[in-house]
């Protein structure tokens, strides 16, 4: 039987938006993972010492992109704002 959550460490520098994204695909994500990581905020300083679960399979009523998750999660993207040069 499948475990209902997976965790991840945070990378220095990711923000909840960051890892929302990178995880569900889907800022609609957010609200999962605030309820999933109740010591996490939209004002959270996260760094490489945090953790994050995560939902293997969320809910229906979240209405996410299940294509964007899927290719996120598949492909292993990291999203990190905070360390991005352009």
């Amino acid at each position: 039987m499948t475990q209902p959550f997976y965790k991840k460490n945070v990378e220095q520098g990711q923000d909840v938006i960051d890892l929302t994204l990178q995880e569900y695909g889907d800022v609609k994500g957010l609200f999962l993972l605030l309820e999933d990581n109740p010591s996490f905020d939209l004002d959270s300083d996260l760094d490489s010492t945090d953790t994050a679960k995560f939902r293997n399979v969320p809910p229906a009523f979240a209405n996410l992109n299940k294509r964007n998750l899927d290719f996120m999660r598949q492909n292993n993207i990291l999203i990190n704002t905070q360390n991005t040069t352009l």
